[in-house]
């Protein structure tokens, strides 16, 4: 008999929950449990089951019966959205594959399960291997081979329990169906809370939940999660307050207001000890060279955030799963399911940023690609295999200037219903994404209209008050394009260049502080043929371009428009920052946009490096001479031209 497995379930027997034997093998119960789904077991029960089957693995009877829900991550996937969805317990138990993060059930009177809410209108998270475990279900526990606890130091088991918040799926106006890859049930913006608010939501938050019981106070008994409470309010008051004496001053406040009695203080001491480890380990930053906090007012913590403190709580337990080359096949087939809207620089679920000196053009390029991609043409050398939906953020122009560009494109380019566009003046409500009513209508946008390729013009106007010379305020803007990303969208934002100097053109601005996490970066720079002009703008010189390129390119783009239309502006396209080259890419590329004498749009570029192998070929060039030419494998050159 297994006398540490019949030990353990008595214990838990004792605390309250339904224990019922299960097979070591494959983890079936070994009984007819579902009259322990209304009522426990008894002492005699547990102990002539494992004197029947005794080497019996421990099942939990999760649901009411127990006062229990858990969630159940089963692979790497599961583990990283349970974090993004705030289903991450103190209180967890490492499985064979992942692990089980225990919480305790509202007791509400609502059935939730055997998934989550099925019987209460809720839904859960459509993810492969999350699963929830409520009314109606079980779980294996420890000592059960493959299965320890793992609980964070301070904790009780029994009285620092979390209690589950069902999942509710949100929802859209669009049928998001029909998108092959947006996972926008993943696009919650919210948790990038403002430090400013933090407080009020959390105290707010307790002081709702308090109001429940008839002192108006949260008992510290019966599972209220009051130690996760505590844990919470004083990883958000950090912010405000630093490390110090008045971080300690205001958790004792929180537990005044809101507890029967405060946490015993060695549990208190536990939370205050981890949160400032975790300020430390997470911002460095906010600390000088001896180790002391520098104090933050006010001003900062209204423009500053912070990420969901759950995800931030547990960084320390994820599972550990290196890549190794047994998993190159399977990246290479996730990577090429990410197919490019835009070859060779746009693909779905990246980040790209387009930046160059003001009056450059960065906006004209990028309005004429987006629509280019929405009406499902090719633009010049940039192929585009279908039409793509685009919402487009325009905080910086008027009525007039996008009334004419938008009939424009009609008439130049066809009609389309997915260029799609935001701007201050047709909006209800103001959208700064440096306050938190702005973020929460910019992600309202985003879900309805559930785009393709998502566009930030530019993120000066789209950020109020960023200090683009401080690493600080990038994180938020980080943030929000990391999530957008994540759920499949394809992110373009664009930025500033810093001015020129003496040493040469100016590079984007707070390009030593930006984190982002960016695919592809292009810069964008006019190119003039009048030398004078060049510089007093900080351009290029169609002379200089021409000495280095062999030609002059508003000759060769001349030569490409129709002899009643006119060049308006060339400009070159330079690739800086690329995580995934191609072969089809160019650093360097150069666009002309033209207009015919009926105001039509007209765009040209340079060749690709395809297009340039086929043009060789076709005038009687070797492969091998084609391959040294364009510094390119001779099987891509063969592949090109289809030899």
């Amino acid at each position: 008999m297994s006398k540490g497995n019949l030990k353990k379930a008595l214990e838990y027997l004792e605390s309250g929950w339904s224990i019922i034997p299960l097979s070591s093998k494959e983890k079936h119960p070994l009984v007819k449990w579902k009259m322990f789904q209304k009522e426990l077991p008894t002492t005699d029960d547990l102990e002539r089951w494992w004197e029947t089957w005794p080497d019996a693995d421990v099942g939990i009877v999760t649901g009411a019966i127990s006062g229990l829900c858990v969630v159940d991550a089963d692979n790497e996937a599961s583990v990283e959205r349970a974090e993004l969805e705030g289903y991450i317990s103190p209180i967890q138990v490492k499985t064979k594959r992942g692990w089980h993060y225990y919480f305790a059930h509202p007791m509400d009177g609502v059935i939730r399960g055997p998934r989550s809410g099925v019987n209460s209108g809720k839904h859960w998270i459509d993810c492969n291997g999350l699963d929830f475990r409520g009314d109606g279900s079980y779980v294996k526990a420890p000592p059960s081979s493959n299965y320890s606890w793992s609980i964070q130091e301070g904790i009780d088991i029994h009285e620092d329990m979390p209690v589950f918040m069902d999942y509710i799926k949100p929802q859209a106006s669009v049928d998001t169906a029909t998108s092959e890859f947006l996972g926008l049930e993943s696009i919650d913006l919210s948790s990038l809370a403002m430090e400013g608010d933090a407080k009020r939501d959390i105290w707010k938050e307790t002081e709702d939940y308090a109001s429940q019981f008839k002192s108006k106070k949260i008992p510290m008994t019966g599972g209220h999660g009051c130690h996760d409470r505590v844990f919470q309010y004083l990883s958000y008051a950090v912010l405000i307050h630093g490390v110090g004496v008045e971080l300690e001053q205001i958790g004792r406040e929180f537990m005044d207001k809101f507890y029967e009695e405060p946490l015993p203080e060695h549990k208190f001491k536990v939370n205050l000890d981890s949160v400032r480890e975790k300020e430390m380990r997470n911002h460095p930053e906010r600390f000088d060279m001896e180790g002391n906090y520098i104090p933050r007012d006010q001003g900062d913590a209204d423009v500053a955030f912070t990420l969901d403190v759950e995800e931030e709580k547990k960084e320390d337990e994820y599972i550990i799963k290196p890549l190794t080359v047994a998993d190159a096949d399977a990246l290479i087939e996730e990577a090429a399911s990410f197919k490019y809207l835009i070859e060779p620089w746009l693909r779905k679920g990246s980040i790209t940023q387009i930046f160059g000196y003001s009056g450059h053009g960065k906006s004209m390029f990028c309005q004429h690609a987006m629509y280019h991609l929405a009406v499902g043409r090719d633009m010049g050398a940039y192929e585009v295999e279908k039409p793509a939906n685009v919402l487009y953020f325009d905080w910086e122009n008027g009525r007039a200037t996008i009334g004419n560009m938008l009939n424009r494109f009609r008439n130049s380019f066809g009609s389309t219903d997915k260029f799609k566009m935001w701007t201050p003046f047709i909006s209800q409500k103001e959208i700064n994404l440096n306050d938190q009513k702005g973020l929460m209508e910019f992600q309202k946008w985003v879900v309805q209209v559930n785009p393709d390729v998502v566009v930030i013009d530019t993120v000066r106007s789209a950020f109020s008050g960023l200090e683009e010379s401080k690493a600080e305020s990038w994180a938020r803007m980080n943030s929000i394009l990391l999530k957008l990303r994540n759920a499949g969208f394809a992110v373009i934002w664009l930025h500033h260049s810093n001015k020129p100097s003496e040493s040469g053109l100016g590079r984007e601005a707070g390009s030593t502080n930006q984190l982002t996490v960016v695919e592809t970066q292009m810069r964008v720079t006019q190119v003039y043929e009048d030398k004078s002009t060049a510089h007093q703008n900080a351009g290029l010189v169609a002379a200089d371009v021409a000495e280095r390129e062999g030609n002059c390119v508003f000759q060769r783009f001349r030569k490409q428009i129709p002899h009643n239309a006119t060049i308006t502006v060339v400009m070159e396209l330079r690739y800086g920052k690329v995580r995934e080259w191609s072969d089809l890419m160019e650093r360097v590329m150069y666009v002309g946009f033209a207009r015919d004498e009926h105001d039509n749009s007209i765009v040209v570029t340079s060749r690709s490096p395809k297009q340039k192998a086929e043009w060789y070929y076709e005038n009687n060039r070797t492969l091998d001479n084609i391959a040294d030419s364009l510094h390119r494998p001779i099987r891509t050159i063969r592949e090109w031209v289809g030899e």
